[in-house]
């Protein structure tokens, strides 16, 4: 086996009679904003990430399909307001229509280093023939999207990106696990050209006994540079948090585990990467469901080497992760990294809440937006580096 399981050190996430009355203080406080709501994106330390417009603050963006062979990239913008707490909302608008094609996986990085986010979609042709679609922030709208790297031995489905500075050249990178087979797992580099496409990637990491299955990666800047942590499924309630550290030269070192819970249901779980405390290192965020509505947040903050025992900073009866689309930002601009959450209340309604990070853990959440018209089946949300 790649990883032992040996020693299990952490018990969470179980609830006692406090997280109880925790929970319901915080339904209390979660229900009394249920009134407008809005949008999100993604965040680093000392960066707003998937900043499409360059104004120092998160966006979010989703490719919106409307059938019939039209797409439409929307851009959330955060704007001020007076009618909620956080003092913010989102104003949705079309940043580029085109012919419906087949999104596969989708990411958001600023890959030509402007400052400004852009995003790449995954695209499958058929069979193993696949191509990278990289879209390229203006700043008011997204540019024709151009081909940055295609593969006629390139399975879409068998393939999961995440993208971050990696190499801390000041552009971001994809890496790609890729499965061969099994358990036998490639990790693969893609280095950025100074146009936002991509270079021929090359083989950073293999091994024959990980399950790509049972992944979910984020990428956690760190300082100037990028690195690489695994949510893995042990089976059961049993699961880790391994940190991939990368060179400059986009190679890769052997992963180090980091967490690991016996009490701890990977299927269960929703990672986030934001500097929650501020300190110029991005930390992890876990949202966890222990059935039906019942729903707590953890924060797992990170020491640049490792990561500390995560503390809990939410917890709700009423809330359903499975209705809900996570992801960080800083989206006030004020450096520190929030957690966006777009809701699937059914029937074409969704709500937007913000949690915002105090400097030392997230606040209770704030609807800042919401609209009876948005089938949130149609949208693809594109994910934060």
């Amino acid at each position: 086996m790649l990883y032992r399981k040996g020693f299990i050190l952490a018990t969470l996430p179980r609830r006692g009679c406090f997280w109880l009355l925790s929970s319901l203080l915080c339904l209390l406080l979660f229900f009394s904003t249920l009134v407008g709501a809005t949008l999100m994106p993604a965040s680093r330390s000392m960066a707003a990430v998937n900043d499409a417009n360059g104004d120092g603050k998160s966006d979010a963006i989703t490719l919106y399909n409307y059938g019939g062979g039209s797409t439409s990239a929307w851009e959330f913008q955060t704007t001020t307001t007076t009618a909620n707490s956080v003092g913010l909302t989102f104003a949705p608008s079309i940043w580029w229509t085109g012919a419906s094609t087949n999104v596969g996986t989708t990411v958001a990085g600023d890959f030509n280093g402007d400052g400004m986010g852009d995003f790449v979609s995954l695209q499958n042709s058929g069979g193993t023939n696949s191509t990278f679609l990289f879209w390229r922030s203006t700043g008011t709208s997204y540019a024709q999207p151009v081909q940055s790297f295609s593969s006629s031995n390139w399975a879409s489905t068998m393939t999961q990106l995440v993208a971050g500075d990696f190499d801390g050249d000041g552009r971001d990178e994809l890496i790609a696990f890729y499965n061969y087979g099994g358990t036998n797992t490639g990790v693969l580099f893609f280095d950025t050209n100074t146009d936002g496409t991509f270079k021929y990637p090359s083989m950073v990491f293999s091994s024959p006994n990980w399950d790509w299955s049972k992944t979910t990666l984020l990428a956690l800047k760190d300082g100037g540079k990028s690195k690489v942590v695994a949510a893995y499924n042990y089976g059961g309630t049993t699961m880790g948090l391994l940190i991939f550290t990368t060179n400059t030269d986009g190679t890769m070192n052997y992963p180090q585990l980091a967490f690991i819970s016996n009490f701890w249901a990977w299927t269960r779980t929703q990672f986030l990467a934001g500097d929650v405390n501020v300190d110029g290192k991005e930390d992890v965020i876990g949202f966890y469901n222990y059935g039906g509505t019942n729903t707590g947040g953890f924060v797992f903050t990170s020491t640049g080497t490792s990561l500390n025992y995560p503390t809990m900073v939410f917890s709700s009866s009423l809330w359903d992760t499975t209705r809900s689309t996570f992801s960080p930002g800083d989206f006030n601009g004020d450096g520190k990294g929030d957690a966006a959450i777009v809701y699937d209340y059914g029937n074409s309604t969704t709500g937007v809440w913000l949690f915002m990070s105090n400097g030392s853990a997230l606040t209770n959440p704030v609807m800042v937006y919401s609209t009876p018209l948005w089938n949130n089946g149609a949208a693809n949300w594109i994910m934060p580096y």
